[in-house]
């Protein structure tokens, strides 16, 4: 997998669940999945080259434990008491300041994200929607 830029939401850009799938398989492969711990540290890792050091971001894990593209989820790293079996929070993002652990939240919440493609690019820039 090859994470692409931390795509911020912008300020007419509602980055919510639904938008980013979209946005991430229209322009290369999907929302990135987390499938081991290599993955892992590499979202945690890319995140931090941004500077981006405390917040969540947006994995392509639902709360039906399916990835964005339908496989399903073996791999998991949830924070404690997570994740939440009541309430709307039906998405999964990673907290960057609990060490990537992973949380339930709204999917209507304006998140950054990383799309993933299985080419690979030269570089890798930040960027707004």
């Amino acid at each position: 997998m090859y994470l692409l830029s931390l795509y911020w939401p912008g300020s007419k850009t509602q980055c919510t669940t639904q938008n980013i799938w979209s946005y991430c398989r229209e322009k290369y492969t999907d929302l990135a999945s987390v499938r081991n711990e290599t993955e892992r540290q590499q979202i945690l890792s890319s995140a931090r080259s941004y500077g981006y050091y405390y917040g969540t971001i947006w994995i392509g894990l639902h709360r039906n434990r399916l990835w964005s593209d339908q496989s399903s989820s073996s791999f998991t790293y949830w924070l404690p008491y997570t994740p939440s079996l009541q309430g709307s929070q039906h998405c999964t993002a990673v907290s960057v300041q609990y060490s990537g652990q992973w949380t339930d939240e709204r999917c209507f919440a304006s998140l950054p994200f990383f799309c993933y493609t299985w080419k690979i690019y030269q570089s890798l820039r930040l960027k707004s929607l």
